[in-house]
């Protein structure tokens, strides 16, 4: 059971009582009494004329192994209570899209094929996530606006619909991206969904030199991302056949058959997944099934990597198979025949800020005076033509988070403390106003 937990003990212990876990079992202790449940399963209590001092669950422990004089305790005596947030809550495939549900709370898909168990979450959205058994996200005014915008690229190719979404840190960009991607797969949409594009630039796996491509391949991260859009959209790919051969050295997948075979190729051979997850996307680009590629770190994919090459120079992004790939369909390169590639910015990523080429393209405010004095790299200029930037609170108080009820003077204080900042109402605002025991 995930999630905060208070431990409530029905027992008329009194108003100082404490709780402790350990591995054999479950105590509460007042100054003069100690019961405990042991892991067999008996519910057990000793009485103590001393007042307790540290050591209590062991001293306790020789007393139940020396016999002692012992009381039951009845099971319903102790209660385990989940305060950790609302149950039940909606997704977004279970809603009407309209303007009605702005402002709703809406939870994110659970299970072995959801989001965040297949592709994973941003590091911040994690975090987040990790405090809540049932993790979930207000509808904004900007989620709506996305949704019209997915139902629009729906229907076009998708050079036509690329978006980076942009603004101050904590502005909810990562949670907008998710819940695009959440959106998108419940309307039947082909998903493929980075988290952490700056794992793809970090040298935190195995790359070599391809010298016919004349880029440095990543096999490791191919097997990744094959392994990952086959488990999620298996059910969508279960059609879809090859239209041409693929050859591997000695093996060959002909063609009309199955792109999940290919799929398989690539899984089983990291060295042929780099070709094989290439050969997959231009396979989907012929499909009427939309296609979204989503982004966040976007910034990362613009720069030099920490990769080296044999002169132990940084090797730029472009020059890596992975991030090419993605930039070649950030840039309208190539296209999906229905679908959209979005990206989120990570403003607080001190290894791989936004450089010039995209703040250029997006018409972003620089940060520092020198910024119009900065060299450009051509490549990376190419590669962002045509991106286009776009600019909780009954939910823990029904969940008893609040160490008092919700008020409008509690908001507006909550709010101003923030100043606006979504993130920031959330973690100095609601978190510093959770009970904790």
């Amino acid at each position: 059971m995930g999630g905060f937990h208070s431990l409530r003990a029905l027992h008329p212990f009194g108003p100082a009582s404490r709780v402790a876990a350990t591995s054999s079992g479950i105590y509460s202790a007042t100054p003069t009494t100690i019961h405990a449940r042991h892991s067999s399963g008996t519910n057990v209590a000793w009485t103590s004329k001393k007042k307790s001092q540290p050591g209590f669950v062991e001293r306790g422990r020789r007393a139940m192994r020396k016999g002692g004089d012992l009381k039951p305790i009845k099971l319903g005596q102790i209660e385990l209570e989940n305060t950790n947030g609302p149950p039940n809550l909606p997704t977004i495939s279970k809603l009407e899209v309209g303007p009605l549900l702005r402002n709703s709370a809406i939870a994110f898909s659970s299970g072995e094929k959801s989001i965040s168990k297949v592709f994973g979450l941003p590091l911040a959205v994690y975090k987040d996530s990790r405090l809540l058994s049932q993790p979930f996200s207000v509808i904004r005014g900007v989620t709506l606006r996305s949704y019209g915008w997915m139902d629009k690229a729906s229907k076009t190719p998708s050079r036509d619909t690329r978006i980076v979404l942009a603004g101050i840190p904590g502005c909810g960009k990562s949670v907008t991206l998710l819940q695009m991607v959440e959106y998108c797969a419940s309307k039947g949409w082909i998903v493929f969904y980075v988290p952490r594009a700056s794992n793809w630039v970090n040298s935190s796996s195995a790359y070599q030199y391809d010298a016919q491509s004349r880029i440095f391949q990543q096999p490791t991260l191919a097997k990744w991302a094959l392994k990952r859009l086959s488990a999620f959209n298996e059910s969508k790919l279960n059609s879809v056949t090859t239209s041409e051969d693929f050859r591997h050295e000695k093996k060959t997948i002909v063609s009309g058959s199955s792109i999940l075979s290919l799929i398989a190729l690539g899984i089983q051979d990291p060295s042929a997944a780099p070709r094989v997850l290439e050969f997959t996307l231009a396979e989907l680009q012929k499909m009427n099934t939309p296609v979204l590629v989503a982004i966040d770190d976007f910034q990362a994919l613009y720069q030099r990597s920490l990769y080296k090459d044999p002169l132990f120079n940084n090797i730029p992004s472009h020059a890596l198979s992975m991030p090419r790939l993605m930039l070649e369909y950030a840039s309208g390169v190539r296209s999906f025949r229905r679908g959209a590639v979005v990206g989120s910015l990570c403003m607080t990523n001190t290894d791989f800020h936004i450089p010039y080429e995209l703040r250029d393209a997006l018409g972003l405010t620089p940060d520092f005076s020198l910024h119009h004095m900065g060299a450009r790299n051509q490549a990376y200029v190419d590669f962002s033509k045509g991106l286009q930037a776009a600019a909780m609170t009954e939910v823990w108080e029904h969940g008893r988070a609040l160490h008092s009820k919700l008020t409008e003077s509690l908001f507006l204080a909550k709010l101003a403390e923030s100043s606006g900042n979504p993130r920031e109402f959330l973690h100095r605002g609601l978190w510093s106003s959770v009970v904790t025991w």
